[in-house]
C-alpha cells in the first residue's frame, strides 16, 4: 500500500460500547449470563467477557461494520494490562504454592496464560481473521490498540475492526485495594465505507506516543514528547509516579487531572466520554512509571451519537 494512501485515509469511529461499573466494581456489577448467554461463557476470564459485551455493543451501535466486509479484512487490536492476572494467580496457586503440578490446572482457563489469547473469543464469534492483536504496555496499551488499528486500516491489512480496552479488577475494592474493572470497544474504519453502508462516523482520533526515560525527565523532551497542544481541552490520566509529574508540570495547571488506576481502562474511559458528548476537540493525555506517554485528540462528530452504551 503507497504511502499516499496511508496519508490520505479518513477513519472514522463508527461504534462505540462500554461495560463498566458506576463507581468501583462491587460483586454481581457484570452478569455474563444477561450480556453474553447462558452457555460457552462462564470459564472465559472477567476481562474477555467484559470485551465481549462491549464489542457486541459497539457493533450494535454502529450496525456491525464487521459483517460489511469479508472475514479476511476484519481486525481487532485490544489493549490490557490486567485481564489475566487472575488467572495467573491461580496457576502459580495450583503450580508452585500448592505443591501440586500443571495435570492439575483447570483446562477451561489453563489457555489463558498467554494474555495474547484472552481476546480469542472475540475473533471466533465475529469471524476476525485478518489479525488479533494484544498489546500490554503499562496504562497507554489502549490507545497503542487504536494507533496500531488506525495503521492497519490505513495499510489495507483490515477494512473495519474493533479495537479498545478491557480491565479486571485486582483486588477486592471493598478492602481499599486498586481496582479497575470494564471495558472500553471502539469500531473504526474508512469514513466512505461507514457513508456506504449506511452507518455514520461519531468521531476521529489520532494517538501519538513516545517514551520518556524515567532518569532523564527534561523538562524540553516532555514538551517535545507531548507535542502541540493547540489550546485543546486536556484531560490527563495520571498517577503520582515521577514521569507523571512531569507530564503534569509541562500541561501546567488549566487541565482536568483523573487519577489513574492500576490498568489502561481510564483513558479509553474519558475518549468515548468525549466521542459521546460531541464537545469540541479535546485531548487524552496518560503516561506510566515506566516512561510510556500517549496523547490522544478527540474530534468528536457534530452530531453526539444519541444511542451508544
Amino acid at each position: 500500500m503507497s504511502a499516499g494512501r496511508r496519508d490520505a485515509l479518513d477513519v472514522v469511529v463508527s461504534g462505540i460500547g462500554v461495560v463498566c461499573p458506576e463507581g468501583p466494581p462491587v460483586e454481581g456489577w457484570f452478569d455474563h449470563r444477561t450480556e453474553l448467554g447462558r452457555r460457552g461463557y462462564k470459564y472465559l476470564p472477567a476481562a474477555s467477557q467484559y470485551f465481549l459485551a462491549a464489542a457486541r455493543r459497539a457493533l450494535a451501535h454502529g450496525g456491525d461494520a464487521l459483517a460489511a466486509v469479508d472475514p479476511g479484512h476484519r481486525g481487532a487490536a485490544v489493549g490490557t494490562n490486567t485481564a489475566v492476572h487472575a488467572v495467573h494467580e491461580g496457576i502459580d496457586d495450583t503450580v508452585l504454592r500448592g505443591k501440586r503440578g500443571a495435570d492439575d490446572l483447570f483446562p477451561p482457563t489453563a489457555p489463558y496464560f498467554s494474555v495474547n489469547l484472552f481476546s480469542t473469543k472475540l475473533a471466533t464469534e465475529h469471524a476476525v481473521k485478518g489479525f488479533n492483536l494484544t498489546l500490554t504496555t503499562p496504562r497507554v496499551a489502549g490507545l497503542e490498540a487504536i494507533a496500531t488499528g488506525i495503521r492497519c486500516l490505513a495499510a489495507d491489512r483490515a477494512r473495519a475492526l474493533v479495537t479498545g480496552v478491557a480491565e479486571a479488577a485486582l483486588g477486592d475494592p471493598a478492602a481499599g485495594e486498586a481496582a479497575e474493572a470494564g471495558a472500553v470497544a471502539l469500531v473504526l474504519e474508512p469514513a466512505a465505507a461507514a457513508t456506504a453502508r449506511g452507518g455514520r462516523g461519531h468521531g476521529r482520533l489520532a494517538v501519538r506516543t513516545a517514551f520518556l526515560p524515567p532518569d532523564a525527565l527534561a523538562a524540553r523532551a516532555v514538551a517535545e514528547a507531548l507535542g502541540p497542544l493547540d489550546g485543546a481541552p486536556v484531560t490527563a490520566v495520571l498517577d503520582d509516579s515521577p514521569v507523571a509529574e512531569a507530564v503534569a508540570a509541562t500541561l501546567g495547571a488549566d487541565v482536568e487531572r483523573v487519577p489513574a488506576g492500576p490498568g489502561a481502562l481510564e483513558p479509553l474511559l474519558r475518549i468515548a466520554g468525549a466521542l459521546r458528548a460531541g464537545a469540541p476537540p479535546s485531548l487524552v493525555v496518560t503516561a506510566a512509571a515506566e516512561g510510556h506517554l500517549a496523547v490522544c485528540r478527540v474530534t468528536p462528530a457534530a452530531d453526539p451519537p444519541a444511542d451508544g452504551r
